[in-house]
This record gives C-alpha cells, structure tokens and sequence, in this order.
C-alpha cells in the first residue's frame, strides 16, 4: 500500500496498484474462510484493472502481467469465490492460476 500512497492514490498507476491490493485481500479472506469477502474484493479488483486496462488500452501488461489475464483471475474468483476458501494453517503455496503464454 505504500506505493499506492506514494503514487497519490489516484490516475491509472494508482488504480492498478489498488486492483492488485484488492486482489491480494481476497486471498486474505479466502484464508480467513470468507467467502463473502472473496467475492467483494475480487470484484473491486476486477473493476479497478478494467479501469487501467480502459486508460492504457488492450495490450498494457504491467510489469510484465497482462490486465487481462489479471482481470479474468479477479473475475474468475469473484464468480466461484466458495472455491477458493482455504483456511488451511499451511504456508500459501500459490496463489493465482498461471498466466497463458503471450
């Protein structure tokens, strides 16, 4: 979150910072056992990299990710957030499905 502060938390560079944060809080709540959680984060997640994905185009990849792919992931969790509930006290082994080759 620091750098989403340093970027002064708006414009498009912000708002892809913010949709990766919200995406990594619904993995927080899957650990927590929150379905309900899951769904609202993957869902802010997935509307705020629309947003970037709208104001750098089609191709933008972010460091190397593809807002596409990431807003596929944050909607493919957000639709079957119920399975993706781990409450295990394991460490996190991984955590998004692997992006297909560009």
């Amino acid at each position: 979150e620091q750098v989403w502060h340093a970027c002064g938390r708006t414009g498009p560079a912000a708002e892809y910072l913010k949709g990766r944060i919200k995406l990594a809080a619904a993995g927080v709540k899957s650990r927590e056992g929150r379905p309900e959680g899951v769904a609202r984060h993957a869902t802010r997640s997935a509307e705020l990299l629309r947003s970037v994905k709208s104001s750098y185009g089609d191709s933008a990849a972010p460091f190397g990710l593809p807002l596409d792919s990431l807003v596929n992931i944050a909607d493919h969790v957000a639709a079957h957030a119920g399975q993706f509930m781990n409450t295990s006290t394991a460490a996190v082994a991984a955590t998004l499905p692997p992006l297909p080759d560009a």
